[in-house]
């Protein structure tokens, strides 16, 4: 019997330290996700005011690598050759500056005259010439391999602000402030023909890609002029009403588009008429480009602006904001449209160069581009080699699946102070951690709303004295009268004076601050009442007006009728 009792306790003692165990270690567990379970501080959404990000915006924003480079004058041109690498040249001051289409670094510099500055250069197509106007008068033919003058010509009087190759790129035509125009034959260096036909400045032009024969040019006597070299003389005009600072064509001849003063307009050269008028810029545009597809319209000016306009219908599909004001842009006319420059009055090349996704680049894979084609490319890298670097690295860089099976690693997040003192349920530690420092009105207000929430808001606002409850105050009488925050902050203000109204009077401070809670208060409803007014007054004329619409469409009914 001894024994049996023995082994009975001893049993029971097991059975219940065994429990108690477990017991410990399960409340030790669920404790542990409680204070796991603690959520920080939301901050306050607010209703979008912008319309949702298109694809077209997501496209341009790729172009997030931007390069500031200084030239030593202001940019007047920006010119990309047609053909691979796609390279540009920029005119600055009294040298054109060549840039890689890739990168957009800067390969040479090509110095044409030293007496006078260069107002004008364009590639050639094939990027392998380049035709530059000075300023006093002379167009120069470089080979831009060599940086060597291969053609001279002298033929203007005054600076040479347009300077272009034709469609057979045998000849070229030059224009400027003398408002002449003047054909040139490359092979045998001599003056082709000359059209003297515009009274103030030539200020831009553009050759017809599927006619060799034809070109505009525009300028600052408000016309554009169609010009044929067979029959030496103008063919069509358009009148813009106002000076012209820049003008460019559809590579199918069929439209053209002007820009001067604020606003575009789009002809249509088949039929002579204008199409289109548009105006989305605050101060005068100076320069507009194609892309590469004749699908996008690039327009620049000088409220520091830059436009994308879908032809199809042509409206604003992107805009970008520069630090100075735009004199020129240029696109690259590749298929993946990589680079976008722009230049400035103030010396500044803008290059902005398009993002790509992940390892995607000019060596392997594919490139998608705005329009959805995709262009592929050449694997040109090697295997990696087997116990390398590489080897051992490969495949860590590629994105899941969606057969794949994620393994989501949870890590601590460390609390923000106010959120500490939340978790703790010391609420006024937690409003005097974000009113005492630098945190954002937003921050500010969503603690105060997570305490309204809590049921501790008043807790948060008894037993201060003057010191602590100035801030809040303060917060309160600036913000109450703005909407993202008047209905939380009414019902703040109506506590802090349910607490402390009884005290007006023992500071200075405070009853300064209520004074201009009054104040503010009182015009705010001043405000809302002649709102009031106002939407009545306006009630009133559109139900007069409707009235009339009304009126007179049964008068032209009892008409239709009648006849």
């Amino acid at each position: 019997f001894f024994l049996f009792f023995f082994f009975l306790c001893v049993s029971f003692l097991f059975h219940f330290h065994l429990n108690l165990l477990f017991s410990l270690l399960f409340y030790n567990n669920v404790e542990r996700k409680m204070t796991s379970a603690f959520r920080p501080t939301a901050l306050q959404q607010v209703v979008p005011v912008s319309q949702p990000e298109t694809a077209e915006d997501k496209h341009w924003k790729k172009y997030t690598n931007t390069r500031m480079i200084k030239e030593l004058r202001s940019i007047t041109t920006i010119s990309f050759a047609q053909a691979k690498p796609y390279n540009f040249a920029v005119t600055a001051g009294n040298y054109v500056h060549i840039y890689d289409g890739r990168r957009a670094t800067p390969i040479k510099k090509i110095y044409l005259t030293k007496a006078k500055s260069i107002a004008s250069s364009t590639f050639r197509s094939d990027g392998n010439l380049l035709v530059a106007g000075t300023k006093d008068g002379k167009v120069k033919v470089v080979n831009v391999a060599g940086k060597n003058v291969l053609r001279n010509f002298d033929g203007h009087s005054k600076s040479v602000l347009v300077t272009k190759f034709m469609g057979n790129e045998q000849k070229a035509f030059s224009a400027g402030e003398e408002g002449i125009v003047k054909v040139w034959d490359i092979p045998t260096e001599t003056e082709d023909m000359e059209f003297d036909i515009a009274k103030d400045y030539i200020r831009s032009g553009c050759p017809l890609q599927n006619n060799p024969h034809t070109f505009i040019v525009a300028g600052y006597d408000h016309m554009a002029r169609l010009c044929d070299t067979r029959s030496k003389k103008v063919e069509m005009e358009f009148c813009h009403e106002k000076g012209i600072e820049a003008v460019t064509a559809f590579n199918d001849g069929t439209m053209m588009v002007t820009a001067g003063d604020t606003y575009l307009r789009v002809w249509d050269l088949v039929a002579g008429k204008q199409l289109e008028q548009i105006s989305n810029h605050r101060q005068a545009i100076t320069d507009i480009c194609l892309d590469g597809a004749n699908r996008r319209l690039f327009s620049v000016a000088l409220d520091r602006m830059l436009k994308v306009y879908d032809v199809q219908n042509w409206n604003v599909t992107h805009s970008m904001k520069f630090s100075g004001h735009i004199l020129s842009v240029g696109v690259s006319p590749s298929p993946n449209e990589n680079v976008l420059a722009v230049g400035q009055s103030d010396g500044f090349l803008a290059v902005r160069l398009r993002k790509k996704r992940g390892n995607e680049g000019e060596e392997e894979g594919t490139t998608e581009t705005l329009f959805g084609s995709s262009i592929a490319r050449a694997s040109k890298k090697r295997p990696p080699k087997v116990g390398s670097r590489r080897f051992f690295l490969r495949g860590q860089s590629r994105k899941p699946l969606a057969i794949d099976y994620n393994v989501v690693v949870g890590r601590k997040r460390k609390l923000k102070q106010h959120d500490v003192y939340l978790k703790s349920f010391r609420y006024t530690a937690a409003l005097d951690s974000v009113m005492g420092g630098t945190a954002s009105a937003l921050m500010k207000a969503s603690v105060m709303s997570e305490l309204v929430q809590r049921e501790g808001m008043l807790t948060a606002l008894s037993n201060r004295d003057d010191a602590s409850l100035e801030p809040i105050l303060s917060f309160v009488v600036k913000y109450i009268c703005h909407p993202r925050y008047t209905k939380l902050l009414v019902s703040v203000a109506q506590m802090i004076l349910d607490i402390y109204s009884p005290g007006i009077g023992r500071s200075s401070a405070i009853d300064k601050l209520f004074q201009t809670l009054a104040v503010k208060l009182d015009a705010e409803m001043r405000l809302v009442h002649s709102m009031e007014e106002l939407v009545g007054a306006m009630d009133a004329l559109i139900a007069c007006n409707t009235k009339q619409q009304q009126q007179q469409q049964m008068h032209q009914e009892e008409s239709t009728a009648d006849s």
